[in-house]
């Protein structure tokens, strides 16, 4: 077989009865195997040869016949590849593979292109989309083609120079001690109890739903934090924690301890170790959506805290953690946290009192230049100027 002509090393002309002369380009992979693939025109044959060439001189050389798997199939391939993602992740990618779909479905993977990407995130912002759930939804996408550089279907991901809206989040007055109190009272006594747990130890709302009586060492004062309770598609799910690190076990406040031990004693011995610490009305296990809308999110509303959510009470428990002197690590496991920077920069608000404190500092730093010969007149005489 001939290895082309002296004008064009590589590429043979082949007539056809269907279609004329044909191109046909032979190229050598990497690893020394050849391969070849035929254009109806010179010019596409001798593009797509430089380009090969080049990509095997940088190190990004991927079989082409790769990256004819579309993107529908190589996205499922992804969501199998990790067989310890957690439930309700896959069940969030899943969701936002099938809006993407609806654009890229039979796209092959080698043929979506950056101005490709930035349309998609066009459309989504089009659709009125959240910056939150776009930046989201960009990360599951992203890193579906990110595993396709990796698995050599294609050589560069194509998710470059993609502007993604900017996520606007409003600031509000971190909740007090006084304002806790006054929620944990006005949910009622039962709930009360999930309020305290979650100010008081800094649990996530499906981490308070997750406790069993077990969890709960009244003797130590410790409760262990090994389940969590999470929706999806309606029904409930029990899963371990949202990582390692949240795996944790915490010495409880006396008052919370005192608190629990009650509810305990209560229950018993009727409950055995392995049931819930708080049920639903029901007798089951708490279901957020139920919670909020029925107990939370009314008795905020009676108090005035209407954009409060069960998140800030865990907020609120690592503000006052912060301000009060824990140090950051000590902060970092209570929480959960598997990154202490995730502690400081979410979760460390500062309090209006904390403000006070930090002017009062400077104030007693600043005294003794501010009432010296050359002090106070020369900073009033520089300002009346």
């Amino acid at each position: 077989m001939s290895n082309g002509n002296r004008r064009h090393p590589g590429i043979t002309a082949r007539p056809t009865k269907k279609h004329g002369t044909v191109y046909e380009v032979r190229f050598r992979q990497p690893d020394g195997r050849e391969i070849s693939r035929t254009f109806r025109t010179l010019s596409a044959a001798k593009s797509w040869q430089v380009e090969q060439h080049r990509a095997r001189d940088k190190g990004l050389w991927t079989d082409y016949r790769l990256g004819r798997t579309t993107f529908c199939a190589w996205s499922a391939e992804w969501l199998r590849s990790n067989p310890a993602k957690r439930e309700r992740t896959i069940y969030r990618d899943q969701q936002v593979l099938a809006v993407v779909l609806k654009d890229w479905s039979n796209r092959p993977m080698s043929s979506i292109t950056p101005e490709d990407c930035r349309r998609l995130v066009g459309r989504w912002m089009a659709h009125g989309y959240s910056g939150s759930t776009i930046r989201r939804m960009a990360a599951v996408v992203k890193a579906v083609l990110n595993s396709a550089v990796d698995a050599d279907l294609v050589g560069r991901s194509p998710w470059r120079g993609v502007k993604l809206p900017q996520v606007l989040t409003a600031s509000k007055e971190p909740l007090n001690p006084s304002a806790v109190l006054s929620l944990a009272r006005e949910v009622g006594q039962e709930a009360s109890l999930v309020v305290l747990t979650a100010a008081l130890c800094g649990l996530r709302f499906g981490e308070c739903a997750g406790l069993r009586i077990g969890d709960v060492d009244v003797k130590q004062r410790t409760l262990s934090v090994r389940h969590s309770v999470s929706e999806l598609a309606g029904r409930v799910v029990v899963s371990p924690p949202k990582s390692r690190a949240s795996e944790r076990t915490l010495l409880m406040p006396v008052t919370l301890s005192e608190l629990l031990a009650t509810h305990i004693a209560h229950r018993c011995p009727v409950a055995t170790s392995d049931d819930w610490l708080f049920t639903s009305p029901s007798g089951g296990p708490l279901r957020y959506g139920n919670f909020r809308n029925r107990v939370f999110a009314p008795a905020c509303k009676r108090l005035g805290l209407e954009d409060v959510t069960f998140h800030d009470l865990r907020k609120f428990n690592a503000t006052l953690m912060v301000t009060g002197g824990v140090d950051i690590k000590t902060a970092q496991s209570r929480l959960g946290h598997s990154d202490p920077r995730l502690t400081l920069a979410v979760y460390a608000q500062a309090t209006t009192e904390s403000q006070r404190s930090a002017a009062r500092v400077i104030d007693v730093g600043m005294t003794d230049a501010l009432v010296t010969k050359n002090g106070v007149s020369g900073i009033s005489r520089g300002v009346s100027a």
